[in-house]
């Protein structure tokens, strides 16, 4: 599964064939999440990209700004991420429940 063909299947099959107001569990695999709107920047993002999203945020920086003091700016201003799936699927009058992802570690054999 990849990103474009799960939002193919939301958009053609899940969607149309869900009941009104109904809740769709997520399970917060890659695809599911990794689409967000307006995504801020991180520290692998390049110092020009930083600049960019704060620009587009309305965020007042120093050109001279460090690529750290930057990031601390998109700290501050950075909302909760929003979800191209869940603004979908709220779109047509569903809420979206979000199962956090459990790491399982396997027991040492001896």
């Amino acid at each position: 599964m990849n990103w474009e063909n799960f939002l193919k299947w939301l958009r053609e099959q899940l969607v149309p064939g869900l009941p009104s107001n109904s809740v769709v569990c997520l399970d917060n695999a890659p695809y599911d999440y990794s689409m967000t709107v307006n995504k801020a920047p991180t520290t692998s993002s390049r110092k020009g990209e930083i600049q960019d999203w704060l620009s587009g945020n309305n965020v007042y920086f120093d050109n001279e700004m460090i690529k750290s003091e930057l990031l601390c700016l998109v700290k501050r201003y950075r909302n909760e991420p929003e979800y191209v799936v869940d603004n979908i699927l709220k779109e047509h009058g569903h809420e979206v429940l979000r199962i956090p992802r459990i790491n399982v570690t396997c027991p040492q054999s001896n």
